[in-house]
């Protein structure tokens, strides 16, 4: 099966999705969702190999996936009927090494205000991807996870491979690498929550 998430639907406890990942010999991937609590199972998107998934927190019938490791093909897909049908987001990706949507974060305070965490790229969009922008910053590469502040919409948090965190007030039109944060340990996640920021680095 490949596994790479497991998640219940925020509003059915019964409803059950397991987001695929890559096979040994290839794509795999896909969704299993189950309405049973796993009694019985389903599949959707199969072929995308999926890691990052984000459930909108004012409708959960509205789910975003990121395809890993696609090399040339990488895609951001939108469900808007719980996970039953997908819509691909036209992104303008650049290559890279593994062409890998790395994170997917919604504003808790306004669902349409989205931000896409890829290796290279970062992508923002504040009316549910009719329109977006590239806000990637300088020196951004290989980000481990983004977190948009609960109580403050402009204020993102993204964690950085090998860097600690880059944080920006602005919604990303200006950054900065955090310097209290240790450059020699590998930053696992990020949360922002009011003035805190929370990291997850080298497993603990």
């Amino acid at each position: 099966v490949y596994p790479a998430k497991v998640a219940f639907a925020p509003d059915n406890s019964d409803r059950l999705y397991i987001f695929r990942g890559s096979g040994p010999a290839g794509p795999q991937g896909g969704i299993l969702i189950s309405d049973d609590n796993g009694q019985t199972w389903h599949e959707t998107l199969s072929g995308y190999p999926l890691g990052a998934y984000a459930f909108n927190p004012l409708n959960p019938d509205e789910i975003y996936v990121a395809t890993e490791c696609m090399f040339d093909d990488e895609a951001l897909l939108r469900s808007t009927d719980g996970g039953e049908s997908w819509e691909r987001q036209e992104l303008p990706f650049r290559p890279y090494i593994l062409d890998y949507i790395i994170d997917i974060a919604f504003d808790p305070r306004d669902p349409n205000n989205l931000i896409i965490l890829e290796e290279n790229q970062i992508f923002s969009t504040s009316d549910d991807f009719m329109n977006f922008a590239e806000v990637t910053p300088d020196g951004y590469c290989w980000g481990t996870g983004v977190s948009i502040n609960p109580y403050d919409s402009d204020d993102i948090i993204i964690g950085i491979d090998m860097q600690g965190i880059m944080r920006s007030g602005t919604r990303l039109q200006t950054s900065d690498i955090t310097s209290s944060f240790a450059l020699d340990l590998y930053c696992d996640d990020v949360a922002a929550s009011g003035p805190n920021v929370y990291t997850l680095r080298n497993g603990i």
